[in-house]
Protein backbone atom coordinates (compact mmCIF):
# COMPACT_ATOMS: atom_id res chain seq x y z
CA UNK A 1 0.00 0.00 0.00
CA UNK A 2 3.12 2.49 0.67
CA UNK A 3 4.55 1.50 -2.63
CA UNK A 4 1.11 3.06 -4.23
CA UNK A 5 1.13 5.71 -2.15
CA UNK A 6 4.57 6.69 -3.61
CA UNK A 7 3.87 5.96 -6.59
CA UNK A 8 0.91 8.22 -7.16
CA UNK A 9 2.33 11.11 -5.36
CA UNK A 10 6.12 11.04 -7.59
CA UNK A 11 3.30 10.88 -10.90
CA UNK A 12 1.59 14.17 -9.01
CA UNK A 13 4.62 15.82 -8.87
CA UNK A 14 5.59 15.26 -12.23
CA UNK A 15 2.45 16.49 -13.73
CA UNK A 16 2.84 19.67 -10.97
CA UNK A 17 6.28 19.93 -12.62
CA UNK A 18 5.30 20.15 -16.32
CA UNK A 19 2.28 22.13 -15.75
CA UNK A 20 4.94 24.67 -13.90
CA UNK A 21 6.84 24.95 -16.80
CA UNK A 22 4.17 25.40 -19.51
CA UNK A 23 3.08 28.42 -17.09
CA UNK A 24 6.96 29.67 -17.27
CA UNK A 25 7.77 28.89 -20.82
CA UNK A 26 4.21 29.37 -22.60
CA UNK A 27 3.97 26.01 -24.13
CA UNK A 28 0.22 25.25 -25.80
CA UNK A 29 -0.85 21.60 -24.61
CA UNK A 30 0.86 19.28 -27.62
CA UNK A 31 3.40 21.91 -28.79
CA UNK A 32 7.54 20.94 -29.56
CA UNK A 33 9.82 22.38 -26.59
CA UNK A 34 12.50 21.44 -28.77
CA UNK A 35 11.64 23.12 -31.69
CA UNK A 36 13.17 26.21 -29.91
CA UNK A 37 17.04 27.30 -30.47
CA UNK A 38 19.50 28.84 -28.30
CA UNK A 39 19.29 32.51 -28.91
CA UNK A 40 22.93 32.88 -30.28
CA UNK A 41 21.73 30.61 -33.32
CA UNK A 42 18.26 32.58 -34.11
CA UNK A 43 19.85 36.05 -33.36
CA UNK A 44 23.51 35.84 -35.12
CA UNK A 45 25.38 34.22 -38.09
CA UNK A 46 26.96 30.61 -37.20
CA UNK A 47 30.22 30.17 -39.28
CA UNK A 48 31.53 27.51 -40.81
CA UNK A 49 34.96 26.26 -38.96
CA UNK A 50 37.40 26.01 -41.08
CA UNK A 51 36.48 28.49 -43.98
CA UNK A 52 35.04 26.52 -47.41
CA UNK A 53 38.08 28.57 -48.06
CA UNK A 54 40.86 27.37 -46.19
CA UNK A 55 39.56 23.96 -46.51
CA UNK A 56 39.61 24.41 -50.98
CA UNK A 57 43.02 25.23 -50.40
CA UNK A 58 44.24 22.62 -48.26
CA UNK A 59 43.03 19.86 -50.00
CA UNK A 60 41.23 20.06 -53.95
CA UNK A 61 43.81 22.86 -54.72
CA UNK A 62 46.84 21.33 -53.20
CA UNK A 63 46.36 17.69 -52.49
CA UNK A 64 46.74 14.98 -55.67
CA UNK A 65 44.82 12.44 -54.33
CA UNK A 66 42.05 15.11 -52.75
CA UNK A 67 41.55 16.71 -56.33
CA UNK A 68 41.81 12.70 -57.54
CA UNK A 69 38.75 11.63 -55.59
CA UNK A 70 36.78 14.50 -55.73
CA UNK A 71 37.08 14.95 -59.60
CA UNK A 72 35.75 11.04 -60.20
CA UNK A 73 32.75 11.87 -58.07
CA UNK A 74 32.07 14.85 -59.90
CA UNK A 75 32.39 13.38 -63.64
CA UNK A 76 30.46 10.15 -61.81
CA UNK A 77 27.51 12.21 -60.41
CA UNK A 78 26.98 14.26 -63.89
CA UNK A 79 26.97 11.03 -65.94
CA UNK A 80 23.14 10.62 -65.78
CA UNK A 81 20.55 13.22 -66.52
CA UNK A 82 17.82 14.14 -63.89
CA UNK A 83 14.52 13.70 -65.11
CA UNK A 84 11.01 13.41 -63.72
CA UNK A 85 9.51 9.69 -62.39
CA UNK A 86 5.89 8.96 -61.90
CA UNK A 87 5.99 6.76 -58.81
CA UNK A 88 2.45 5.23 -60.04
CA UNK A 89 3.27 4.45 -63.76
CA UNK A 90 6.91 3.26 -62.29
CA UNK A 91 8.20 5.26 -65.32
CA UNK A 92 9.75 8.67 -66.03
CA UNK A 93 7.39 10.55 -68.17
CA UNK A 94 8.91 12.29 -71.40
CA UNK A 95 10.55 14.97 -71.83
CA UNK A 96 7.67 16.93 -73.71
CA UNK A 97 5.29 16.48 -71.17
CA UNK A 98 7.16 18.56 -68.97
CA UNK A 99 9.10 21.06 -71.48
CA UNK A 100 9.39 23.64 -69.34
CA UNK A 101 11.38 22.07 -66.53
CA UNK A 102 13.33 20.04 -69.75
CA UNK A 103 14.43 23.50 -70.70
CA UNK A 104 15.32 24.59 -67.51
CA UNK A 105 17.60 21.89 -66.88
CA UNK A 106 19.34 22.57 -70.18
CA UNK A 107 20.91 25.44 -68.50
CA UNK A 108 19.95 26.04 -64.55
CA UNK A 109 22.11 29.22 -64.39
CA UNK A 110 23.65 30.92 -67.25
CA UNK A 111 26.68 29.20 -68.81
CA UNK A 112 26.18 26.06 -66.41
CA UNK A 113 24.84 23.23 -68.09
CA UNK A 114 23.27 20.65 -66.13
CA UNK A 115 25.74 18.46 -65.99
CA UNK A 116 28.01 21.54 -64.38
CA UNK A 117 24.96 21.88 -62.02
CA UNK A 118 25.33 18.68 -60.64
CA UNK A 119 29.68 18.62 -60.96
CA UNK A 120 29.40 22.05 -58.90
CA UNK A 121 26.82 20.23 -56.47
CA UNK A 122 29.32 17.76 -55.42
CA UNK A 123 32.51 19.35 -55.08
CA UNK A 124 31.33 21.86 -52.89
CA UNK A 125 29.71 18.94 -50.54
CA UNK A 126 33.04 17.45 -50.51
CA UNK A 127 34.95 20.68 -49.98
CA UNK A 128 32.52 22.88 -47.95
CA UNK A 129 30.19 20.05 -47.43
CA UNK A 130 27.35 22.05 -48.69
CA UNK A 131 26.28 23.67 -51.40
CA UNK A 132 23.00 26.55 -52.59
CA UNK A 133 21.39 28.10 -54.84
CA UNK A 134 19.52 31.12 -55.15
CA UNK A 135 16.45 31.23 -57.10
CA UNK A 136 16.04 33.87 -59.56
CA UNK A 137 12.22 33.97 -60.23
CA UNK A 138 9.99 36.32 -62.56
CA UNK A 139 7.31 38.44 -61.23
CA UNK A 140 4.43 35.40 -61.90
CA UNK A 141 6.85 33.50 -59.71
CA UNK A 142 7.88 31.27 -62.48
CA UNK A 143 11.34 30.04 -61.85
CA UNK A 144 13.55 31.71 -64.30
CA UNK A 145 17.59 30.05 -63.28
CA UNK A 146 19.43 29.89 -59.82
CA UNK A 147 22.69 31.63 -59.25
CA UNK A 148 25.27 29.97 -56.60
CA UNK A 149 25.85 31.25 -53.17
CA UNK A 150 29.63 30.71 -52.46
CA UNK A 151 30.59 28.93 -49.56
CA UNK A 152 33.55 30.90 -48.55
CA UNK A 153 30.35 33.95 -47.79
CA UNK A 154 28.26 32.36 -46.25
CA UNK A 155 26.86 31.75 -42.64
CA UNK A 156 23.60 30.13 -41.30
CA UNK A 157 20.81 30.88 -39.19
CA UNK A 158 18.17 29.35 -37.70
CA UNK A 159 14.71 31.25 -36.76
CA UNK A 160 12.43 29.84 -33.98
CA UNK A 161 10.66 26.42 -35.50
CA UNK A 162 13.21 26.46 -38.26
CA UNK A 163 16.46 24.60 -38.50
CA UNK A 164 17.64 26.97 -41.01
CA UNK A 165 15.57 30.07 -41.83
CA UNK A 166 18.31 31.61 -43.90
CA UNK A 167 21.64 31.96 -45.25
CA UNK A 168 23.57 35.34 -44.44
CA UNK A 169 25.61 36.14 -47.31
CA UNK A 170 28.88 38.84 -47.17
CA UNK A 171 30.55 38.41 -50.62
CA UNK A 172 33.01 41.38 -49.83
CA UNK A 173 32.24 43.40 -52.71
CA UNK A 174 31.14 46.70 -50.49
CA UNK A 175 27.77 45.49 -50.42
CA UNK A 176 26.03 44.58 -47.29
CA UNK A 177 25.22 41.44 -46.04
CA UNK A 178 22.00 40.40 -46.92
CA UNK A 179 19.75 37.39 -45.10
CA UNK A 180 18.71 34.75 -48.17
CA UNK A 181 15.57 33.25 -46.58
CA UNK A 182 15.61 29.23 -46.88
CA UNK A 183 12.41 29.10 -49.32
CA UNK A 184 14.46 30.89 -52.10
CA UNK A 185 17.19 28.07 -51.94
CA UNK A 186 18.03 24.84 -53.39
CA UNK A 187 20.13 23.07 -50.49
CA UNK A 188 22.36 20.12 -50.40
CA UNK A 189 24.20 20.08 -47.19
CA UNK A 190 26.14 17.42 -45.48
CA UNK A 191 24.78 18.25 -41.36
CA UNK A 192 27.68 18.58 -38.27
CA UNK A 193 26.13 16.78 -35.81
CA UNK A 194 27.01 19.39 -33.40
CA UNK A 195 24.77 21.93 -35.14
CA UNK A 196 22.19 19.65 -36.95
CA UNK A 197 20.18 21.35 -39.75
CA UNK A 198 22.40 24.68 -39.54
CA UNK A 199 26.38 23.62 -40.15
CA UNK A 200 27.63 21.57 -42.70
CA UNK A 201 30.66 19.16 -42.07
CA UNK A 202 32.60 18.09 -45.38
CA UNK A 203 34.84 15.21 -46.09
CA UNK A 204 38.05 17.54 -46.45
CA UNK A 205 36.91 18.95 -42.68
CA UNK A 206 37.07 15.54 -41.46
CA UNK A 207 40.27 14.53 -43.31
CA UNK A 208 42.24 18.18 -43.00
CA UNK A 209 44.56 16.85 -40.37
CA UNK A 210 45.37 13.61 -42.62
CA UNK A 211 45.65 15.42 -45.69
CA UNK A 212 48.11 17.99 -44.28
CA UNK A 213 50.55 15.11 -43.73
CA UNK A 214 50.54 14.40 -46.73
CA UNK A 215 51.22 17.65 -47.95
CA UNK A 216 54.14 18.41 -46.06
CA UNK A 217 55.13 15.12 -46.99
CA UNK A 218 55.11 15.90 -50.52
CA UNK A 219 56.92 19.40 -49.42
CA UNK A 220 59.41 17.12 -47.93
CA UNK A 221 60.20 15.17 -51.14
CA UNK A 222 59.90 18.10 -52.92
CA UNK A 223 62.75 19.63 -50.88
CA UNK A 224 65.05 16.70 -51.03
CA UNK A 225 64.79 16.76 -54.82
CA UNK A 226 65.31 20.45 -54.63
CA UNK A 227 68.60 20.11 -52.83
CA UNK A 228 69.61 16.87 -54.11
CA UNK A 229 70.28 15.43 -50.49
CA UNK A 230 69.11 15.86 -46.81
CA UNK A 231 72.34 18.30 -45.87
CA UNK A 232 70.94 16.81 -42.06
CA UNK A 233 74.28 16.20 -40.17
CA UNK A 234 76.48 17.61 -37.45
CA UNK A 235 79.80 19.54 -38.49
CA UNK A 236 82.62 19.78 -36.03
CA UNK A 237 85.76 20.62 -35.73
CA UNK A 238 88.53 20.60 -32.43
CA UNK A 239 89.00 24.23 -33.21
CA UNK A 240 87.70 26.85 -31.11
CA UNK A 241 85.37 29.17 -33.49
CA UNK A 242 82.93 31.72 -32.65
CA UNK A 243 79.46 32.36 -34.05
CA UNK A 244 80.19 34.33 -37.21
CA UNK A 245 82.97 31.74 -38.36
CA UNK A 246 80.11 28.65 -37.64
CA UNK A 247 77.92 30.30 -39.57
CA UNK A 248 80.63 30.79 -42.24
CA UNK A 249 81.10 27.57 -42.94
CA UNK A 250 77.82 25.84 -42.42
CA UNK A 251 76.77 28.62 -45.30
CA UNK A 252 79.87 27.46 -47.27
CA UNK A 253 79.30 23.77 -46.95
CA UNK A 254 75.93 23.97 -47.70
CA UNK A 255 76.74 26.22 -50.64
CA UNK A 256 79.20 23.29 -51.70
CA UNK A 257 77.65 20.31 -51.42
CA UNK A 258 73.86 21.05 -51.41
CA UNK A 259 71.21 21.41 -53.88
CA UNK A 260 70.36 19.47 -56.64
CA UNK A 261 73.79 19.83 -59.34
CA UNK A 262 75.82 18.72 -56.16
CA UNK A 263 73.86 15.46 -55.83
CA UNK A 264 76.10 12.78 -55.49
CA UNK A 265 79.08 15.01 -55.25
CA UNK A 266 81.89 13.68 -52.71
CA UNK A 267 82.21 15.89 -49.73
CA UNK A 268 86.01 17.34 -48.97
CA UNK A 269 86.56 18.50 -45.71
CA UNK A 270 89.61 21.05 -44.61
CA UNK A 271 91.81 19.96 -41.80
CA UNK A 272 90.50 19.04 -38.34
CA UNK A 273 86.56 19.47 -39.84
CA UNK A 274 84.46 16.92 -39.91
CA UNK A 275 80.82 16.04 -41.03
CA UNK A 276 78.90 12.95 -39.86
CA UNK A 277 75.17 12.47 -41.08
CA UNK A 278 72.27 12.88 -38.80
CA UNK A 279 69.67 12.42 -41.23
CA UNK A 280 67.26 9.41 -41.90
CA UNK A 281 66.89 7.75 -45.13
CA UNK A 282 63.50 6.85 -47.14
CA UNK A 283 63.49 3.59 -45.81
CA UNK A 284 64.33 4.51 -42.44
CA UNK A 285 61.72 6.33 -42.57
CA UNK A 286 59.25 3.96 -43.99
CA UNK A 287 58.37 6.39 -46.26
CA UNK A 288 56.38 4.42 -48.57
CA UNK A 289 54.37 2.79 -45.68
CA UNK A 290 53.81 6.45 -44.38
CA UNK A 291 52.10 7.73 -47.98
CA UNK A 292 50.14 4.80 -48.42
CA UNK A 293 48.29 5.23 -45.31
CA UNK A 294 47.61 8.58 -45.74
CA UNK A 295 46.52 7.83 -49.56
CA UNK A 296 44.38 5.05 -48.42
CA UNK A 297 42.64 7.33 -45.17
CA UNK A 298 42.07 10.31 -47.93
CA UNK A 299 40.36 7.94 -50.40
CA UNK A 300 38.67 6.43 -47.52
CA UNK A 301 37.20 9.51 -46.60
CA UNK A 302 36.06 10.57 -49.81
CA UNK A 303 34.13 7.24 -50.08
CA UNK A 304 36.26 6.53 -52.93
CA UNK A 305 38.22 2.90 -53.58
CA UNK A 306 42.06 3.49 -54.02
CA UNK A 307 42.11 1.44 -56.74
CA UNK A 308 40.05 3.89 -58.63
CA UNK A 309 42.46 6.58 -58.54
CA UNK A 310 45.72 4.42 -58.74
CA UNK A 311 46.59 5.19 -54.83
CA UNK A 312 49.45 3.05 -53.97
CA UNK A 313 47.71 0.77 -52.06
CA UNK A 314 45.30 0.36 -54.68
CA UNK A 315 47.79 -0.57 -57.48
CA UNK A 316 50.06 -2.87 -55.61
CA UNK A 317 47.44 -5.49 -55.98
CA UNK A 318 45.88 -4.06 -59.12
CA UNK A 319 44.58 -5.87 -62.14
CA UNK A 320 41.95 -5.31 -64.43
CA UNK A 321 39.27 -7.77 -63.02
CA UNK A 322 40.51 -5.96 -59.66
CA UNK A 323 39.58 -2.65 -61.34
CA UNK A 324 36.14 -3.62 -62.81
CA UNK A 325 34.87 -5.57 -59.73
CA UNK A 326 35.85 -2.03 -57.56
CA UNK A 327 34.17 0.31 -59.92
CA UNK A 328 31.36 -1.56 -60.09
CA UNK A 329 30.80 -1.65 -56.25
CA UNK A 330 31.19 1.65 -55.83
CA UNK A 331 28.52 2.79 -58.12
CA UNK A 332 26.38 0.35 -55.85
CA UNK A 333 27.30 0.98 -52.56
CA UNK A 334 27.79 4.80 -52.84
CA UNK A 335 26.97 6.30 -55.91
CA UNK A 336 23.29 5.04 -56.11
CA UNK A 337 22.89 6.10 -52.61
CA UNK A 338 24.41 9.83 -53.46
CA UNK A 339 22.12 9.94 -56.02
CA UNK A 340 19.17 9.47 -53.90
CA UNK A 341 20.21 12.14 -51.75
CA UNK A 342 20.02 14.58 -54.28
CA UNK A 343 17.08 13.50 -55.90
CA UNK A 344 15.59 14.34 -52.51
CA UNK A 345 16.80 17.62 -52.87
CA UNK A 346 16.64 18.45 -55.99
CA UNK A 347 12.89 16.87 -55.73
CA UNK A 348 11.71 19.21 -52.50
CA UNK A 349 13.62 22.69 -53.34
CA UNK A 350 13.33 22.24 -57.65
CA UNK A 351 10.31 20.22 -58.83
CA UNK A 352 7.52 22.51 -57.01
CA UNK A 353 8.06 25.03 -59.46
CA UNK A 354 7.44 23.04 -63.01
CA UNK A 355 5.10 19.70 -61.10
CA UNK A 356 2.98 19.60 -58.51
CA UNK A 357 1.65 16.38 -59.30
CA UNK A 358 2.66 14.53 -55.55
CA UNK A 359 3.19 11.51 -57.59
CA UNK A 360 5.65 12.80 -59.62
CA UNK A 361 9.72 13.28 -58.02
CA UNK A 362 13.10 13.38 -59.61
CA UNK A 363 15.39 11.00 -60.22
CA UNK A 364 18.46 9.98 -61.93
CA UNK A 365 17.98 8.44 -64.80
CA UNK A 366 21.18 5.52 -65.52
CA UNK A 367 19.88 3.86 -68.14
CA UNK A 368 22.49 4.78 -70.08
CA UNK A 369 25.32 4.87 -67.58
CA UNK A 370 28.17 1.74 -68.61
CA UNK A 371 28.80 1.14 -65.46
CA UNK A 372 25.75 0.08 -64.02
CA UNK A 373 24.88 -2.06 -67.14
CA UNK A 374 25.49 -6.11 -67.09
CA UNK A 375 27.86 -7.47 -69.08
CA UNK A 376 25.73 -8.07 -72.68
CA UNK A 377 27.08 -11.94 -72.73
CA UNK A 378 25.78 -12.67 -68.95
CA UNK A 379 22.33 -11.15 -70.09
CA UNK A 380 21.52 -12.05 -73.00
CA UNK A 381 22.54 -16.22 -71.70
CA UNK A 382 19.80 -15.31 -68.88
CA UNK A 383 17.29 -14.30 -71.15
CA UNK A 384 17.95 -17.49 -73.48
CA UNK A 385 17.97 -19.89 -70.43
CA UNK A 386 14.62 -18.17 -68.46
CA UNK A 387 12.75 -18.53 -72.58
CA UNK A 388 13.75 -21.92 -72.84
CA UNK A 389 12.72 -23.06 -69.23
CA UNK A 390 9.35 -21.64 -70.07
CA UNK A 391 9.15 -18.73 -67.12
CA UNK A 392 8.67 -16.09 -69.87
CA UNK A 393 7.82 -15.52 -73.27
CA UNK A 394 9.68 -14.89 -76.73
CA UNK A 395 8.77 -11.02 -76.04
CA UNK A 396 10.67 -11.22 -72.80
CA UNK A 397 13.28 -12.02 -73.38
CA UNK A 398 13.99 -9.87 -76.36
CA UNK A 399 13.13 -7.26 -74.20
CA UNK A 400 15.44 -8.13 -71.69
CA UNK A 401 18.38 -8.89 -74.51
CA UNK A 402 17.48 -5.26 -75.09
CA UNK A 403 15.98 -6.14 -78.94
CA UNK A 404 12.85 -4.81 -80.32
CA UNK A 405 9.49 -7.24 -79.64
CA UNK A 406 7.42 -9.03 -82.22
CA UNK A 407 4.30 -7.23 -83.03
CA UNK A 408 1.81 -8.42 -85.28
CA UNK A 409 -1.75 -7.41 -85.84
CA UNK A 410 -3.74 -10.36 -84.10
CA UNK A 411 -1.04 -9.28 -80.74
CA UNK A 412 0.01 -13.09 -80.72
CA UNK A 413 3.28 -12.99 -81.79
CA UNK A 414 5.80 -12.69 -80.00
CA UNK A 415 3.78 -13.94 -76.57
CA UNK A 416 4.19 -17.66 -76.90
CA UNK A 417 6.41 -19.72 -74.55
CA UNK A 418 9.46 -22.13 -76.12
CA UNK A 419 8.30 -25.29 -77.59
CA UNK A 420 9.69 -27.90 -76.09
CA UNK A 421 7.06 -30.35 -76.73
CA UNK A 422 4.50 -31.00 -79.06
CA UNK A 423 1.28 -33.28 -79.65
CA UNK A 424 2.01 -36.02 -81.82
CA UNK A 425 0.82 -39.60 -82.06
CA UNK A 426 2.95 -42.71 -80.88
CA UNK A 427 2.80 -45.48 -81.97
CA UNK A 428 4.35 -47.32 -78.28
CA UNK A 429 5.31 -45.80 -75.11
CA UNK A 430 8.07 -48.57 -75.11
CA UNK A 431 11.33 -47.21 -76.13
CA UNK A 432 13.81 -50.43 -76.70
CA UNK A 433 17.34 -49.37 -78.26
CA UNK A 434 17.34 -52.79 -80.46
CA UNK A 435 13.57 -52.91 -82.04
CA UNK A 436 12.05 -49.82 -83.41
CA UNK A 437 8.66 -49.03 -81.95
CA UNK A 438 6.70 -50.62 -84.47
CA UNK A 439 3.77 -51.96 -81.93
CA UNK A 440 0.14 -50.24 -82.64
CA UNK A 441 -0.28 -47.40 -80.24
CA UNK A 442 -2.84 -44.89 -79.02
CA UNK A 443 -2.16 -41.09 -79.65
CA UNK A 444 -0.61 -39.34 -77.17
CA UNK A 445 -0.70 -35.98 -75.92
CA UNK A 446 2.32 -34.50 -74.30
CA UNK A 447 1.15 -31.57 -72.43
CA UNK A 448 3.51 -29.24 -70.60
CA UNK A 449 2.28 -27.91 -67.51
CA UNK A 450 3.44 -26.54 -63.75
CA UNK A 451 6.30 -28.69 -62.30
CA UNK A 452 6.73 -30.98 -65.44
CA UNK A 453 8.03 -27.58 -67.25
CA UNK A 454 11.72 -28.16 -66.35
CA UNK A 455 11.36 -32.25 -66.48
CA UNK A 456 10.52 -31.78 -70.20
CA UNK A 457 13.56 -30.42 -71.23
CA UNK A 458 15.43 -33.25 -69.09
CA UNK A 459 13.34 -35.65 -71.02
CA UNK A 460 14.71 -34.17 -74.05
CA UNK A 461 18.00 -34.55 -73.48
CA UNK A 462 17.20 -38.42 -72.24
CA UNK A 463 15.46 -38.92 -76.07
CA UNK A 464 18.56 -37.42 -77.83
CA UNK A 465 20.64 -39.57 -76.12
CA UNK A 466 18.51 -42.72 -76.54
CA UNK A 467 18.18 -41.64 -80.13
CA UNK A 468 22.03 -41.67 -80.78
CA UNK A 469 22.71 -45.06 -79.42
CA UNK A 470 20.03 -46.67 -81.09
CA UNK A 471 21.09 -45.15 -84.42
CA UNK A 472 24.68 -45.94 -83.82
CA UNK A 473 23.94 -49.34 -83.31
CA UNK A 474 21.68 -49.97 -86.20
CA UNK A 475 25.20 -48.29 -88.26
CA UNK A 476 26.97 -50.80 -87.00
CA UNK A 477 24.65 -54.09 -87.81
CA UNK A 478 24.65 -52.28 -91.30
CA UNK A 479 20.37 -51.93 -90.78
CA UNK A 480 20.46 -48.30 -91.77
CA UNK A 481 17.53 -48.32 -93.43
CA UNK A 482 16.37 -48.79 -89.53
CA UNK A 483 16.87 -45.42 -88.03
CA UNK A 484 13.93 -43.17 -89.42
CA UNK A 485 11.56 -45.80 -87.99
CA UNK A 486 12.76 -44.86 -84.50
CA UNK A 487 9.68 -43.13 -82.66
CA UNK A 488 10.29 -39.46 -81.01
CA UNK A 489 8.02 -38.92 -77.96
CA UNK A 490 9.51 -35.40 -76.36
CA UNK A 491 11.77 -33.82 -79.53
CA UNK A 492 10.11 -31.04 -81.31
CA UNK A 493 9.85 -32.15 -85.51
CA UNK A 494 12.39 -29.42 -86.46
CA UNK A 495 15.08 -30.97 -83.76
CA UNK A 496 13.97 -34.76 -84.83
CA UNK A 497 14.69 -33.98 -88.41
CA UNK A 498 18.13 -32.25 -87.44
CA UNK A 499 19.07 -35.60 -85.40
CA UNK A 500 18.27 -37.82 -88.29
CA UNK A 501 20.34 -35.60 -91.02
CA UNK A 502 23.10 -36.47 -88.14
CA UNK A 503 23.03 -39.79 -89.82
CA UNK A 504 22.29 -39.14 -93.38
CA UNK A 505 18.39 -39.92 -93.25
CA UNK A 506 17.26 -37.66 -96.16
CA UNK A 507 14.21 -35.45 -94.99
CA UNK A 508 11.08 -37.20 -95.98
CA UNK A 509 9.13 -33.81 -97.08
CA UNK A 510 12.22 -33.00 -98.81
CA UNK A 511 12.69 -36.47 -100.59
CA UNK A 512 8.51 -35.98 -101.70
CA UNK A 513 9.32 -32.67 -103.38
CA UNK A 514 12.16 -34.01 -105.12
CA UNK A 515 10.70 -37.12 -106.35
CA UNK A 516 7.18 -34.79 -107.54
CA UNK A 517 10.00 -32.80 -109.21
CA UNK A 518 10.85 -35.49 -111.13
CA UNK A 519 7.52 -36.56 -112.12
CA UNK A 520 7.45 -33.27 -113.63
CA UNK A 521 10.17 -33.36 -115.40
CA UNK A 522 9.44 -36.83 -116.75
CA UNK A 523 6.08 -36.13 -117.76
CA UNK A 524 7.17 -32.85 -119.64
CA UNK A 525 10.10 -35.08 -122.14
CA UNK A 526 7.55 -37.29 -122.64
CA UNK A 527 5.43 -34.83 -124.49
CA UNK A 528 8.10 -33.18 -126.47
CA UNK A 529 8.02 -30.38 -124.82
CA UNK A 530 12.26 -30.65 -123.68
CA UNK A 531 14.45 -31.43 -126.00
CA UNK A 532 17.51 -34.05 -125.35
Amino acid sequence: MAYLQELLQSQQTQIAQQEINNNQIGLRPGEAYTQYFPTWEVTAPQYQIPTAWSLSQLGYRTNEVAYACISLKMKTISEAPLRIWDKLEEEFIDDGDNEEYFRFMEQPCPDVSEADFHSANQMYLDIAGFMAWEKDTANDGSLKSIWPIMPQYASFERGQGKLLRAIHYLPYTGLPAYDIPRYKIVLMMYFDPNYFGLKPLSPTAVMADIIKVDNDMTTMLQTFIKNGAFVSGLLSTDQVINEADARFAKERFRETHGGVNNAGDIVVTGKGLKYQSTGQTFREMVFPEVDARSETRICMGYSVPPILVSAKSGMDRATYSNYEQARKAWYEEYVTSQWKFLEMRYTKDLLQHFDTDINHVLRFDTKNVKALQEDRTNQWNRAVEAYKSRIIVRNDALTEMGLPILVDSGGVLGMEYYQTAMTQTSMSTKDDLDKPNTAEGTKTDVEVTGQSLVKVTDDEAEEEKKFRAFAKRRLKENKSKDIPEYEFLYLSERRQRQLLSEFNVPDPDAEMVLKGLLEVVTLIKNNGHIKE
